[in-house]
């Protein structure tokens, strides 16, 4: 049960500190003393990316910096990879002629979520553009802001998905608009065309802060159809689901894998919408990806690289003043 909503997104417009205190072994005169440097900080910053058909289950990633990861707890992220494939390769949950409510729980989470993704809509601004030698200034219309202000407000989580491709329709037929009353280049038009395409821009970017909503309202979603068919399953005997197999999993193997992961972190920071992430330490990089009530857990040189992935990593080391 996918939302439509993801596709619309595509439209948006352009992704322990650690003392060095140890001295030196004392040298036989009159070889120099070693200069030895204190208070440097560690750093490692990346990105780490997610397969598409697990993304829409996360709410948010954590970065782990750890010194290693044990062969045994390697052994039972390995296990909850398994079940892990096993539920997101069924066939996606159909609740029939059903009607699919969320839980209060959810509701009221998803609520706070949309919320504080309302926060900040961009106010109009000035823009100034170079035009045939000359500096010309426009300010975005007052009237594309309140044209969308209402619609963003009007968002709720009972009309998520149609209210967000209402507005995604409309970013994209004023986007069209606009970029050919551009093409002239110098009239005035041109240069109001410009500018609110420019607000547009900034407008596009504040959206993105409903992507985590809409992830959020998927997974919920699902979580309530895979409850109606269980609840439509009760007394009748046949093989487990894969769902029923991961559940049974995570609640065996989370709880083991989390306790050996952050007992040995040396530092830890949430990835940023777009993957993002800046934490203190080096060490080894483990993502835990938070679904639903549980946690899965990813080790940058271990299994499930097909669907957890780290990329432009680096490791610095500054010195304090």
């Amino acid at each position: 049960m996918r939302s439509s909503i993801t596709a619309f997104f595509l439209f948006v417009l352009p992704c322990f500190f650690a003392a060095c205190g140890k001295k030196p072994a004392p040298a036989p005169p009159p070889a120099p003393v070693e200069e030895v440097t204190i208070g440097a900080s560690q750093t490692t910053t990346g990105n780490v990316l997610l397969a598409t058909k697990l993304r829409p289950d996360v709410t948010s990633i954590e970065i782990l910096c750890v010194p290693e990861v044990s062969p045994e707890t390697r052994e039972l992220i390995l296990e909850q990879h398994k079940a892990l494939q096993a539920y997101l390769d069924a066939p996606e949950p159909d609740a029939g002629d059903a009607l699919v409510t969320l839980s209060e729980s959810d509701t009221k989470k998803l609520n706070s979520a949309l919320e504080k993704a309302k926060e900040g809509f961009p106010e109009p601004f000035e823009s100034t553009f170079r035009i045939d030698g000359k500096s010309r200034l426009a300010e975005s219309r007052r009237s594309l802001y309140e044209r969308y202000l209402p619609m963003v407000e009007a968002v709720k989580v009972d009309n998520l998905e149609s209210s967000l491709n209402a507005i995604f329709a409309l970013m994209k037929q004023d986007h069209e608009t606009l970029q050919k009353l551009a093409e002239d280049g110098s009239s005035n038009n041109a240069v109001q065309a410009m500018a609110d395409m420019n607000w547009l821009a900034s407008f596009s970017d504040y959206m993105k802060g409903f992507q985590s909503v809409v992830r959020r309202y998927d997974s919920a979603m699902r979580r309530q159809v895979r409850k109606i068919n269980r609840d439509a399953k009760k007394g009748i005997a046949g093989p487990k689901t894969p769902e029923e197999i991961w559940e049974e999993a995570q609640h065996e193997l989370a709880p083991k894998i989390e306790l050996e992961i952050y007992k040995t972190s040396l530092g830890s920071a949430y990835a940023d919408e777009d993957g993002h992430f800046e934490l203190a330490g080096h060490g080894l990089l483990v993502a835990r990806a938070e679904m639903g009530s549980y946690s899965v857990f990813f080790v940058n040189d271990g299994p499930g690289g097909e669907l957890v992935r780290f990329s432009d990593v680096k490791e610095t080391e500054t010195t304090a003043e």
